[in-house]
Parts: C-alpha cells; structure tokens; sequence
C-alpha cells in the first residue's frame, strides 16, 4: 500500500557564484542536479505514488525558486539558470496534472533574513544597503514570509490556484 502525502515543498539550493565565462560542464551538471533534477525527480516519484492511491485527495507541491532565476544576477548564470528551468516546470507540470487534482507552484523568495544575514550584513555593507535600495519595501524580509506563503499553497484555501510564479521579495522584481 502507498502512502498518502498531500503536500509537498521542493526547496533546495546551491549556489554558484563566477563569471559565465569561467563555469565549466561539471560545475554546471553539479548545480543543476541539487537545484533542477532533484526536484524533477523526486517530484515525479511523488506524483506517481499519488497517482496510484485510491480515494485519493488533492495533492499541492511548492517549489522554492529565487528572484535570480526571475531576474537574473551578474555571476549567477548557473543558479538563474536552475531556478528558471524549475519555474518552467512548476507551469508545466501544473498544466499536465490539473486533471488529477494536482496543484503546482512556485515562490520565488527576494533577499530573506536566513542564517547568511549577519555576515552579509558585516561584511558587504555595500552590497547590502544596495539590495535595500533596490527593494521597494527597504528592507530584507523574514523566513516567516515565505514560510506562510507555503503553508496558504499547501492548504485548501489555496485550491484555485496553480501554475503560479509568485515573487516573495518585497517588490523587488516589479522593478
């Protein structure tokens, strides 16, 4: 017997920070294996066991994006990369499984207080007062924002919505 899972959050990242010129085929295959092909996946074993499950319910599975793969970064061709081939996976495989009550998104988080802010905050002063500049709201938001944005896309007050692309980041990209 399979067991029944409603809910599901693909969040994993690395990133990798160098000029395009200097990334290398086994830099790239690394990169987008823990970012892209492990959420495909993994995702794909998910809906599969789903699929066999009698009185089944709905099924939501969120990934976890960035603003990079939406607007893309100096030096973060790989990573921007990885993150906009699973936005486009979240709409398509929204698309091919609405039929089966199966819902995909995907939030894409801005600048968030993780456990790289203090040390962002020392130690690039600079580029930390330019990543407030730029985002509307001027400030960096918390963990608990996209965390609720997850738990409203797991739940069932959510059930309308699918194949959505949904920035978390304080304005940044309607810049």
């Amino acid at each position: 017997m399979k067991k029944k899972i409603n809910g599901l959050v693909n969040n994993a990242g690395e990133r990798l920070r160098e000029n395009f010129l200097d990334t290398n085929n086994s830099k790239l295959t690394k990169i987008f294996k823990n970012n892209f092909f492990n959420h495909f996946f993994f995702t794909q074993k998910i809906i599969k066991n789903h699929k066999k499950i009698k009185n089944k319910s709905s099924l939501s599975i969120v990934n976890i994006g960035s603003i990079v793969g939406l607007k893309g970064f100096s030096q973060l061709s790989g990573y921007a990369s990885t993150k906009s081939a699973l936005d486009g996976l979240t709409k398509s495989l929204a698309i091919e499984f609405a039929n089966d009550n199966i819902r995909l998104n995907i939030i894409h988080p801005g600048f968030i207080k993780t456990s790289y802010y203090g040390n962002f905050k020392r130690n690039k002063k600079k580029l930390y007062n330019w990543t407030l500049k730029k985002t509307p709201l001027g400030r960096w938001g918390e963990s608990k924002d996209v965390s609720q944005m997850v738990i409203f896309l797991l739940s069932d007050k959510s059930n309308y919505i699918t194949g959505q692309s949904i920035a978390v980041d304080g304005g940044w990209t309607t810049i």
